[in-house]
């Protein structure tokens, strides 16, 4: 019976509230007022998304054909220490590795249907750099082996990042390249060439070289 009770009182402050509601609301004429700040509000947020989504994808670069992205350099300052040199058209970059052996992600956008047809060129940008340690038990314990990163932007904005939760994107797509467990070697310079498959280090001198012969 005390449930009945309750569910009652409940039921009674319920229209309660409801009457003093329509009272202060009058003839409703704010409820049309609230829905087109709400959509305002709504509207400019979305602009806002676009904007950044704009801005971010303005730093890709085209994928079209085999050219040479950028060179990598690196100087041995210590046990596992490398210092690298990244240099390209659009970046310049040094940055401090540790480990035996490093490797490169890259961030691609690639194109599906409508805007494939239009002629939309997919895209990359360099994303990180890392070191890697043989000793399994140094890398689980190395914290300074952790990614460089290449892209200033931040991962709440990342529109790669973004598209790359998405299940079934429909016009565009998150892909990437990757070149991993190349030797962390003193004086070794590379270039890097990047192409619509993939992207690969060329050895430009004979530290370099000696990494690719047969042992």
């Amino acid at each position: 019976m005390q449930f009945y009770v309750l569910a009652g009182l409940l039921a009674v402050m319920a229209v309660a509230l409801l009457a003093l509601a329509l009272r202060l609301g009058g003839r409703f004429g704010w409820v049309a007022a609230w829905m087109r700040g709400n959509l305002m509000l709504v509207l400019l947020a979305l602009v806002a998304v676009l904007a950044l989504a704009a801005f971010d994808v303005s730093r890709f670069q085209s994928l079209e054909r085999s050219s040479q992205v950028a060179t990598l350099q690196l100087h041995e300052t210590g046990p596992q220490r490398f210092e690298v040199l990244l240099e390209g058209a659009e970046l310049s970059r040094m940055m401090v590795v540790h480990g035996d052996m490093w490797d490169l992600d890259v961030q691609v956008l690639r194109w599906n249907g409508l805007a494939q047809l239009l002629g939309l060129k997919d895209g990359y940008r360099l994303n990180r750099m890392s070191g890697r340690f043989v000793a399994l038990e140094q890398q689980e314990a190395a914290s300074n082996a952790q990614p460089r990163g290449l892209n200033d932007t931040p991962a709440w904005r990342d529109i790669w990042l973004w598209l790359d939760r998405l299940h079934e994107p429909v016009l565009v797509e998150a892909d990437a390249f990757v070149v991993r467990f190349m030797p962390l070697v003193d004086g070794a310079r590379y270039r890097l060439d990047i192409g619509p498959t993939g992207i690969t280090p060329v050895p430009l001198n004979e530290q370099a070289e000696r990494q690719f012969r047969p042992q």
